[in-house]
């Protein structure tokens, strides 16, 4: 072999263990972190950098929760602004997990016990940033996907939120979330105003949040566009991305669960999943297509949009693709479930849909209920009476 060429690879071997060649150059390399983890089987995966305790310790502080001394941030926690606001966001979350969370936990490990030992890939169309609740329900998967309209976002700088923009920070953020912790769900249109406010860009400041106040530790956060395969493609983080829905734009995050060595993924996809939005923008089709066979899906609070012919391919995908669905009324109508395919149980009250979404009452759904349903025990969704779907594919779907 020539100096010349010898000299190439001994660079090469440099660059990419410096993480210097370009993202998408380093989509084909081994990944030992990924592999060790036991994650599953995603489009794209890359070298996994060395533990970042800057995103970690950024969680911490916008969720009001105890940074370690030696964190740059330490010392911004000292602000009497941040001091009250983890004081009151830690009643509010002690609160919220006594009344809210301890009972979905409860039903999950009484109810579907099976499906979250068996879960490996959470498939969450229609959520936003609503890790909460996947996380409620689900606590054990190694791979969470989110689907929302929302853009991504960037990463906050707390440093730059110092001074009046701390107190307007945590306003924006509190009622970004407020309606997460006492409805159960995102209203979409407030949604897309509170997180394009200048001090909050996209759902990644509500993600980490989010993931922090659930125990997990952030180990690495990545920004990703799908390619016209579907197979991730990593980049840098982008602000101007925010409202325009037509491009779709990613966001994962590496984390650990309390006192868990294995790491573990969040993926958050901003993208229109109608037909329409699927024909105009073929690399989310093409990533949802690479979906693994088996996953689990969880659908709630989903404005009854798969009741509507134009979201037929997202509800096909679920069908197709999903051993496991749990989720309420405004998911999937009852008549889409083959009951040759589908084991089906029924929990809480279906009566009628609220209002706002009364044209979508399920007859057939309603006639179910009223023959054999389970209690629930917690509110969830629209309606104050609240009602959860549990699918169990009687086989295991195939490609």
């Amino acid at each position: 072999m020539s100096r010349c060429r010898v000299l190439f690879f001994v660079m090469l071997i440099v660059l990419v263990s410096a993480g210097a060649l370009p993202c998408d150059a380093q989509q084909g390399l081994p990944s030992a972190a990924d592999n060790q983890s036991g994650l599953a089987a995603l489009p794209g995966t890359k070298n996994q950098k060395q533990p970042l305790d800057r995103y970690n310790d950024v969680a911490l502080y916008i969720a009001g929760m105890k940074v370690s001394e030696k964190s740059d941030l330490y010392s911004l926690t000292k602000n009497p602004t941040w001091q009250h606001y983890a004081s009151v966001t830690s009643d509010t979350w002690s609160s919220f997990t006594k009344t809210k969370i301890r009972k979905i936990a409860d039903w999950a490990q009484a109810e579907i016990p099976d499906i979250n030992r068996d879960c490996r890939t959470l498939f969450y169309p229609f959520s936003g940033p609503d890790f909460l609740y996947a996380h409620s329900f689900f606590p054990h998967a190694d791979t969470y996907i989110l689907l929302g309209l929302e853009p991504v976002g960037t990463i906050p700088e707390p440093e730059k939120l110092q001074g009046d923009k701390l107190g307007s920070f945590f306003r924006m953020l509190d009622k970004s979330i407020s309606d997460a912790l006492t409805l159960s769900f995102f209203r979409t249109n407030d949604m897309a105003d509170d997180i394009n406010h200048q001090l909050i860009a996209g759902t990644t400041p509500v993600l980490m949040l989010f993931l922090a106040r659930t125990g997990n530790q952030i180990v690495d956060i990545r920004f990703f566009d799908p390619d016209d395969n579907g197979t991730i493609t990593y980049r840098d983080a982008c602000r101007d991305t925010n409202g325009k829905r037509t491009l779709a734009r990613g966001a994962e995050f590496i984390f650990r669960g309390k006192g868990d060595e294995r790491l573990r993924r969040l993926i958050y996809l901003s993208a229109d999943i109608s037909d329409k939005g699927l024909a105009q923008r073929g690399n989310v089709r093409a990533f949802l297509d690479r979906l693994e066979y088996g996953l689990s899906t969880y659908v709630k609070s989903a404005s009854y949009l798969m009741h509507k012919n134009y979201f037929s391919n997202i509800r096909s995908c679920i069908l197709k693709k999903s051993s496991a669905v749990v989720q309420d009324d405004s998911a999937i109508p009852y008549r889409f479930f083959d009951k040759g395919t589908w084991d089906i149980r029924l929990y809480g009250v279906y009566t009628a849909p609220i209002d706002l979404f009364k044209v979508h009452l399920e007859k057939d759904l309603k006639e179910a209920y009223a023959r054999d349903s389970k209690k629930l025990g917690f509110r969830l969704g629209y309606a104050n009476q609240s009602n959860v779907l549990v699918a169990r594919r009687i086989s295991r779907p195939q490609p």
